[in-house]
């Protein structure tokens, strides 16, 4: 009878799913261009999450992810950047706690000759209440 009592009373632990941003013509990387990826967050949240893929095509691979943010989106500026290497796939992590901004993007920037994907993940993660 406890063990019912102490089973219906568990709450179900729902995981906050991260978004997938949706891949658009304009999303690969050539040679010394760049893509921007942009989103925005909320109040309420206790940290941000985000998650760059940057996948290879062809040549060789270099350049810089950056995450920038800003609250007019209009005038970023860069939080963090991180610098890519020639691998099949960059994956590039950015954590935000207590985020402040309400504008975020990731751009990411070639350099020599190359061609790659950039995919863009992001969860802005809730205040948990007791």
């Amino acid at each position: 009878m406890l063990l019912m009592i102490a089973l219906c009373t568990i709450t179900a632990i729902s995981a906050q799913q991260p978004t997938k941003m949706p891949l658009v013509a304009g999303d690969t990387v050539v040679n010394t261009g760049s893509v921007t990826k942009a989103f925005t967050v909320t109040a309420g949240y206790s940290t941000l999450g985000v998650q760059a893929n940057l996948v290879k095509i062809s040549g060789t691979v270099a350049g810089k992810v950056y995450l920038q943010s800003c609250l007019d989106n209009s005038h970023f500026t860069t939080t963090d950047s991180v610098t890519v290497t020639d691998i099949a796939v960059n994956t590039i992590r950015f954590s935000k706690p207590a985020p402040s901004d309400t504008y975020y993007r990731v751009v990411a920037t070639g350099s020599g000759t190359m061609s790659a994907v950039l995919t863009v993940y992001y969860v802005p993660k809730k205040y948990q209440t007791p």
